[in-house]
């Protein structure tokens, strides 16, 4: 190992003289082809330009059936051809060929996280797990089973690989010696494989609109679904002919380098090979006997470098933009359609390494749909930010918390408001629907609508203006709901902020009636709206003797501890109400759904005086109730 690090040295400054005699010559050092480059830019034509296979024409037969739509000949006259149409089509990404009687596609996937409505449990028991005979292509397929199954409780499209393959078979033979030639051809054929077993499942009458929906989510995620053929072509390799897809170390090597170039300790300016020293610096030596092994061992770790650095040999990003069709928007690529990309791909047998070439691809094509899109997103964003529905959920609250708030529900929307609209601008609700959030330009929109209509309502004059909010900030900023991460992000305490508000108006009818009096004619709505978008956002830290003073959230949901008693924590959930414990969660004790109550109970609990705003509203159902 001290040997092959030197030589590491050594090739790096070689790459480094070289570098400046290139530059010093005007030739630039990345057009200067590596064996990894020559090797991929030397690929042919992939399994996509092989013949369309008798059971992918089968299958087209059958959707012309489902659809009422005719193909025009010739459409599908190669494998890769007929394979996105068939994606397509299960995929509900062509309006004039949706299956009938089925929900319309495409399928938006936003996912809201709803809000939790029982408290997690701290101690998870053991779940009793019903043990399952070991499906016959191994550990790669089980994982691949678990990761697009978990929803379904029927039939698989991955059940087709437990099915007798002949012609796999057959060629796994053949190329024994010879993997790489294997999984070339493989990855193919298990990817029209398993499209095919799906295109069998949702043509099935069999099954429910849920199932179908499932099933066509499955092509939602083109990463994943891309590396199944992958994921199949090596399981098969290792049930078939007893050899390991690759050395041990060789993954391990792969993968340390990948996770180090992609880790947020690199520097952007590090160099490939300085991050393999410093990466395999970090590995712990092998012990080896004899000069066979150590060269075997060598032989692999050469072989991890290889295949991590054909993740960096060429911008993939590039590609996946240029691969990019306008004309079929809602169409996102596979890098298997570029023959270069799809030899990269197949010359690495390590899953991080692929993936790292796949998400450069797919930022490729996301980019170049995000620009394509941008006319029609700016027109989705305007329709949906003006919503009604949206408008009536703003309440006050500024933008940049509005999202935290809306955000879901905005998603819901911009997926109703493409529904059953042109290909374009499915495609821009797609866009805008990825994993990230929503553009702020949406929420400052909906804010400004909402502005327009309820701005007006605030009709009080200076003097009850001034005096509502001078109250309303003493009762919040003493409110351990809020005053207790005042200053702080209101993104995340959405809960809190809300039960906050609605005990703030009762105290202020128990204390102030003549500011009740006096704001009588303005909505109620309208004025915890000035609470959210004015008051809250605005309001000072606690002091003593503030109640909330004593208070600090957890950055859970609902839940408070005390700052001197750090095992003393106050937490709320809508179905349970408020409990509170003393000892860190091992025990808890239910204290009513009134805040206040709860908030009385923990104080008396820990013998800290309890203030009158509390005490007029816990006394009595301490009283009533001396277990709490």
């Amino acid at each position: 190992m001290a040997g092959l690090r030197v030589q590491w040295r050594e090739l790096h400054d070689l790459e480094a003289r070289l570098r400046s005699e290139l530059h010093a010559s005007g030739i630039e050092p990345e057009v200067v082809p590596k064996r990894a480059v020559r090797d991929i830019a030397t690929a042919r034509s992939s399994w996509r330009e092989h013949p369309v296979t008798a059971r992918q024409l089968q299958i087209l037969e059958r959707l012309e059936a489902e659809t009422d739509a005719t193909f025009p000949a010739g459409a599908t006259s190669t494998r890769g051809q007929a394979y996105d149409l068939v994606a397509s089509l299960l995929a509900g990404n062509i309006p004039q060929a949706q299956i009938r009687d089925r929900p319309a596609g495409p399928l938006f996937m936003f996912v809201p996280e709803p809000l939790p409505t029982a408290p997690p449990t701290r101690t998870p028991a053991p779940v009793a797990t019903v043990p399952r005979p070991k499906p016959v292509p191994g550990p790669r397929y089980d994982t691949a089973r678990y990761a697009l199954t978990r929803p379904l409780k029927a039939r698989s499209p991955l059940d087709c690989l437990e099915e007798p393959d002949a012609e796999a078979d057959a060629v796994a033979k053949s190329e024994v010696d010879c993997p790489d030639r294997f999984f070339s051809w493989a990855d193919g054929h298990f990817k029209v494989k398993l499209l095919v077993a799906l295109a069998d499942l949702m043509t099935d009458r069999a099954f429910r609109d849920g199932p179908f929906v499932v099933f066509r989510a499955m092509l939602e995620d083109p990463r994943a679904w891309g590396e199944l053929g992958h994921y199949a072509a090596e399981a098969f390799w290792e049930s078939r002919t007893g050899r390991p897809v690759q050395s041990p170390v060789t993954a391990e090597v792969t993968d340390t380098i990948i996770e180090a170039r992609t880790g947020r300790a690199r520097a952007v300016e590090e160099d490939f090979l300085d991050t393999v020293r410093r990466a395999l610096d970090a590995r712990a030596p092998a012990l080896l006997d004899t000069v066979e092994q150590r060269s075997r061992h060598i032989d692999a770790i050469q072989d991890g470098i290889d295949q991590a650095a054909i993740a960096e040999v060429e911008k993939w990003s590039t590609r996946g933009r240029t691969a990019y069709d306008p004309a079929d928007p809602l169409m996102l690529p596979q890098p298997d359609v570029d023959p270069q990309v799809a030899a990269a791909i197949s010359k690495v047998r390590n899953r991080k390494a692929r993936q790292a070439i796949r998400d450069q691809w797919f930022q490729g094509v996301e980019l170049a749909r995000f620009e394509y899109t941008t006319e029609a997103r700016h027109a989705l964003i305007a329709d949906v930010a003006v919503d009604p529905r949206l408008v009536d959920r703003v309440g006050g609250r500024r933008p940049d918390y509005l999202s935290a708030v809306i955000g879901d529900y905005a998603r819901v929307l911009i997926g109703e408001a493409a529904r059953g609209a042109s290909p374009l601008r499915q495609s821009a609700a797609k866009a805008l629907l990825g994993d990230h959030p929503l553009p702020i330009e949406m929420f400052e929109l909906a804010y400004a609508e909402w502005d327009r209509i309820h701005g007006s309502e605030l009709t009080w004059d200076e003097a009850v203006a001034g005096e509502w909010t001078a109250w309303m900030t003493m009762q919040l900023r003493r409110d351990p709901l809020i005053g207790s991460w005042a200053e702080l992000p209101m993104s995340t305490r959405a809960p809190m902020i809300e039960i906050g508000v609605e005990t703030a108006f009762a105290v202020v009818a128990e204390e102030r009636p003549d500011l009740v009096d006096a704001t009588a004619d303005i909505p109620r709505a309208r004025l915890a709206a000035d609470l959210r978008g004015n008051i809250i956002p605005n309001l000072p830290a606690p002091e003593a003797p503030d109640t909330s003073a004593l208070f600090t959230d957890t950055g859970g949901y609902c839940a408070l501890r005390l700052i001197d008693h750090v095992e003393s924590e106050l937490r709320y959930f809508p179905v349970l109400g408020w409990d509170y414990t003393l000892d860190g969660g091992a025990s808890f004790t239910k204290c009513s759904d009134n805040a206040r109550v709860a908030i009385g109970a923990i104080l008396e609990a820990r013998d800290k005086p309890v203030p009158d705003w509390i005490e007029r509203v816990y006394r009595p159902y301490a009283q009533a109730d001396p277990t709490s």
